[in-house]
């Protein structure tokens, strides 16, 4: 039996779920595993505690960044089978710097990683919003399960099928079972790449399901053989286990495949939506990439605090040196956020956003190709909501259409991409998207407004009001997305401070708005008292033995000074809330 039914249709959005999607379920992250670990085992005996710190001490000098739980769980497995390393031959006594019962150690983590991910149902409200992607799944031309693929052990999924009565297919009835996967009936396919809390193995090699709460990962079955938990770590990647093996390559040919609705010509689009998740594996990546090389209809979305880094350093370039783009470059929209907060918009505002800006860019590309006239404006406004920054970036550059973007649209690419720059940390790059934002309110309200002094010296401010009240409904929408976007990253690693005091900037430039009516009567003696050359211009203006030509060009004078004198509020607003380039 082959081990991929390729009839089996994928959905058009997929998930894959690393450690990052189960952070607010209470599961811990990598690298909060192993403090938690330590602290656990401060209970339990001390010179197991005292062995877990000597060996954490050794990697953190080896690893720099920090030990996470994969690399605790390698280095107790290979300690565990030092006789079976061939790289100790080359040692010139072959002695370790430390020794013991490594196998009590690495039961006890993997005990107490078990301890951690049955989560609780109350846990994971936050995954309710994956109910309309089952329920688009399902209401699609060709009908399919919503396609989870998942490299967490926690039971996240499986709470979320049990709390809205809905169904999953993992690959077992109760025995591994590959043929479930074609029960197209069911609302979600979950594919755990690294197996489950809930998945056995037991001592004559079947794979079983056993949906009980028990945090020991060892137990005995009734037939009395025992059964282990089949969690895959790190350097068991690539040792045989049938389910992970064939769902490797179930989830190879599910990325890859294109989408083909029933009743249209073309292939839809395809999204992989990645959580939490670094690509540190390799043979992931690199199946992501080939399922990209294959599918030039296959978009990946990154949620992450880290996403634009993940996408620079590890899946943007084939090559370590950035020379060799992938064919994921420039098909990836980097989102720096918690999934638990962007959870809830995900679909309405990004998905579909997504899916109606490219389609309007091939559109538009096949209209310029056969000689028509082309409107490339009319994609940006779904590609920037939906923060597909690169492909906007480029339609920009390629098509050269700056000139025809008003200064609304601009403002909100300036900010967009300033602000999501600013929330990954690349501080170099978002001050000169912000500085674009500053020159164009700086030019919007100097176009507002006009100083204005009647022959017989009474003075006021000209205000377009239309203008004004546009200009208001676009800086409080800007205002609200920076507002939310922040909320969306609380917590995350960027510099609080500086993006605090830039969306400051635009409740200052509203309050400003808001009184800039009550100045339209000037009293020209107070309105400048500091300033001498004002106040020179002004006595000169309203002597009546000044001539008429004199006059004219003092009038000119006086109104350009008063005009600047408004400007000059916005722009000190503006320098006091700038983003530092270097931080």
């Amino acid at each position: 039996m082959s081990i991929m039914n390729t009839e089996t249709r994928s959905s058009q959005v997929i998930f894959f779920l690393g450690a990052g999607a189960s952070v607010a379920a209470g599961v811990p992250t990598t690298y909060d595993f192993v403090d938690q670990f330590i602290e656990y085992m401060g209970d339990k005996d001390t010179d197991e505690q005292s062995k877990i710190k000597d060996i954490i001490e050794i990697l953190k000098s080896w690893t720099p960044d920090g030990v996470d739980i994969e690399i605790l769980l390698e280095t107790l497995t290979k300690l565990k089978n030092k006789d079976q390393e061939p790289i100790l031959q080359f040692c010139m006594d072959g002695n370790l710097k430390l020794d013991g019962d490594f196998e009590k150690l690495i039961k006890d983590l993997k005990d107490f990683i078990k301890s951690k991910t049955m989560v609780h149902a109350e846990t994971i409200d936050y995954l309710r919003h994956l109910r309309g992607f089952v329920i688009d799944a399902k209401n699609r031309a060709t009908p399919t399960p919503l396609d989870i693929i998942s490299l967490n052990y926690d039971t996240c999924i499986e709470q979320f099928c049990n709390i809205h009565e809905m169904s999953y297919q993992d690959g077992f009835d109760i025995y591994w079972n590959l043929k479930t996967f074609e029960r197209e009936d069911a609302d979600i396919r979950l594919y755990k790449l690294h197996g489950s809390v809930l998945w056995y193995q037991s001592d004559r090699g079947n794979f079983i399901k056993l949906p009980i709460l028990s945090e020991d990962s060892k137990i005995q079955l009734f037939s009395r053989e025992y059964a282990e938990n089949l969690m895959l770590y790190p350097m068991q990647k690539w040792d045989y286990a049938e389910p992970l093996l064939e769902l490797m390559v179930r989830i190879k040919g599910l990325i890859q495949s294109k989408i083909r609705e029933l009743g249209e010509e073309s292939e839809s689009l395809k999204f992989l939506i990645v959580v939490g998740y670094s690509f540190r594996d390799e043979h992931i990546k690199k199946i992501v990439w080939d399922a990209a090389r294959r599918n030039t209809k296959l978009y990946v979305i990154i949620i992450d605090p880290n996403a634009y880094q993940i996408y620079h350093d590890r899946v943007k370039y084939y090559d370590s040196e950035g020379e060799i783009a992938s064919h994921l470059s420039g098909r990836v929209i980097y989102l720096p956020y918690k999934f638990e907060e962007i959870v809830s918009i995900l679909k309405n505002d990004y998905v579909s956003n997504l899916n109606e800006g490219i389609r309007l860019v091939e559109k538009c590309q096949k209209n310029e190709d056969i000689g028509e006239f082309v409107r490339w404006t009319e994609c940006i406004k779904p590609l920037i909501d939906a923060e597909y920054h690169e492909m906007v970036e480029n339609i920009i550059k390629t098509k050269n259409i700056m000139k025809e973007l008003d200064w609304g649209l601009n403002s909100k690419i300036s900010i967009k991409i300033g602000m999501s720059l600013l929330l990954n940390k690349q501080y170099d790059q978002a001050s000169k998207y912000l500085d674009q934002f500053y020159s164009t309110i700086e030019d919007v309200i100097t176009d507002l407004i006009k100083g204005n002094i009647s022959e017989s010296g009474y003075a006021s401010l000209e205000i377009n009001s239309h203008g004004l009240h546009e200009f208001e409904r676009v800086i409080a929408d800007l205002y609200d997305f920076c507002k939310i976007r922040h909320k969306m990253c609380s917590g995350s690693d960027y510099d609080v401070d500086q993006l605090t005091k830039f969306i400051s900037m635009f409740n200052k430039i509203l309050e400003y708005i808001k009184i800039l009516p009550k100045r339209r009567q000037i009293d020209p003696q107070t309105y400048r008292p500091l300033d001498p050359y004002f106040n020179e211009r002004y006595a000169e203006f309203i002597d009546k033995d000044t001539s008429t030509d004199r006059k004219i060009e003092l009038k000119s004078e006086l109104e350009s000074m008063i005009k600047d004198e408004e400007t000059t509020i916005i722009r000190d607003i503006v320098e006091l809330s700038k983003i530092s380039s270097q931080v």
